[in-house]
């Protein structure tokens, strides 16, 4: 099963949700996830059961380049990282909205909804009850957590001044979030991974220089992965154990 959220286009239309796979890629379904606000990512426990999150933030729009994320654009000529000025925090378009779907992404329920604050990046269920969702916002990056399955939301982490794209668990008590401790303008970024044992109650931050980090995978305890660029390189990083 393969599953993607964002922008689909197909003969009949165009639409903002999922697009899904059961066959390995061979055909798509495509599922509006009825908001007006662009999901960036989603995650599903089974066939039917999933989140997307997603939202929208304040940008400067420039010619020539579409915004990425709150810190990253995408030009003609390759990427560059906005790292100041950062979009002001009382320009409207802070929207961070996290969705549910019980039926293969052809309904979906508004189980998280902030204005004003932030939007979210990556979001990842250990299990039908405990999901970790990462949002970011003019303050820095936030980690959100459920053990109920979305109905209630606590947040477990917040870090001024980072960017948190990535959120990764191995199960519900050790995961991953990553992205970068801090940002620069002019690239020389400070990748962030932390790290938690017991659930997100407490975190351990590794940092790397002049990296910053836009996925993350977990093998098993000893075997985690990222993919990360900087103003030089992309980068394939893997965690070594102290």
């Amino acid at each position: 099963m393969f599953v993607m959220a964002g922008t689909w286009t197909d003969v009949i239309g165009s639409g903002w949700g999922v697009s899904i796979s059961f066959n390995g890629g061979q055909d798509w379904e495509h599922h509006d996830w009825q908001q007006d606000y662009q999901p960036r990512y989603t995650y599903f426990v089974s066939k039917t059961e999933g989140w997307v999150s997603g939202g929208s933030f304040p940008t400067y729009k420039r010619a020539g380049t579409r915004s990425l994320s709150q810190h990253i654009e995408l030009a003609d000529d390759g990427y560059r990282i906005v790292g100041a000025p950062q979009p002001h925090e009382r320009l409207p378009g802070w929207v961070g909205v996290i969705a549910h779907s019980t039926d293969g992404g052809k309904e979906w329920t508004v189980q998280f909804n902030d204005t004003g604050s932030f939007y979210f990046n990556g979001i990842f269920a250990a299990d039908p009850l405990n999901v970790w969702a990462v949002a970011e916002g003019y303050h820095g990056g936030y980690v959100y957590h459920t053990a109920d399955g979305g109905a209630t939301w606590e947040q477990q982490l917040f870090v001024e001044g980072a960017s948190m794209t990535c959120v990764k668990f191995l199960d519900k008590n050790e995961g991953w979030v990553a992205g970068a401790a801090a940002v620069a303008s002019a690239g020389s970024n400070t990748a962030g991974f932390w790290h938690t044992l017991d659930g997100g109650a407490t975190w351990d931050l590794i940092t790397l220089e002049n990296h910053y980090v836009m996925s993350l995978d977990i093998l098993d305890a000893t075997h985690v992965y990222a993919t990360a660029f900087s103003r030089a390189h992309s980068a394939l990083l893997h965690y070594v154990p102290a």
